[in-house]
């Protein structure tokens, strides 16, 4: 279900978000629709990154065009640039497993707004196995009153979603799959596997 600033017939606010997605659309809402500073719903770096696409482009809806960079400038800004990806490395590689197993990605750009690293995204397509797995685990997790990590850790429906096992062998193989969840859970975990081919 969508976050709502209102609940229904104008009553009030929502004031906590349930889900990751829920409190961006929520500090979304209240940074550019009312100009509220969303402190505590989203980082301190994506509302300085708001704000300043809010200082150099007042209208928010408005599409901003996308100028292509030749190689030769591309080449001249990495170059420019090596002191930054040097420094930034380490952050780099933080953020990035973090977002392991998410459809997003790190971009590092230069002061003139030229990308200097993008995150490599090499589990894009394997998202919707990993999005019905999580559904599943979340449900699995409320019918059992336990927390969705004690069913299965993120990193373990990410490598089932990255091997597409088809068999209970092949399944028990993937870190995190013992005997316990394999009885359990395996026949589950496998149909929807078999789902997604």
């Amino acid at each position: 279900m969508p976050l709502s600033p209102r609940s229904l017939a104008g009553g009030p606010r929502q004031l906590f978000a349930n889900t990751p997605a829920e409190r961006v659309a929520l500090a979304r809402t209240q940074f550019f629709e009312e100009g509220v500073r969303p402190s505590g719903l989203v980082g301190e770096a994506v509302i300085q990154s708001w704000m300043r696409c809010a200082r150099s482009h007042a209208d928010t809806r408005r599409t901003i065009a996308f100028d292509a960079v030749t190689p030769s400038r591309l080449h001249a800004t990495l170059a420019r640039n090596h002191d930054l990806l040097a420094a930034a490395h380490g952050e780099l590689v933080g953020m990035e497993s973090s977002l392991a197993g998410t459809d997003c990605r790190v971009l590092l750009t230069d002061a003139q707004g030229v990308i200097v690293h993008v995150t490599h995204n090499p589990s894009a397509p394997q998202q919707p196995i990993v999005d019905a797995l999580r559904a599943w685990r979340l449900d699995e997790a409320r019918r059992n009153a336990i927390a969705p990590f004690v069913v299965l850790h993120d990193r373990t429906l990410i490598a089932i979603a990255s091997e597409l096992p088809g068999s209970p062998g092949e399944l028990s193989s993937i870190p995190g799959i013992g005997p316990a969840k394999l009885a359990s859970y395996g026949d589950a975990i496998l149909n929807i596997v078999k789902g997604s081919r």
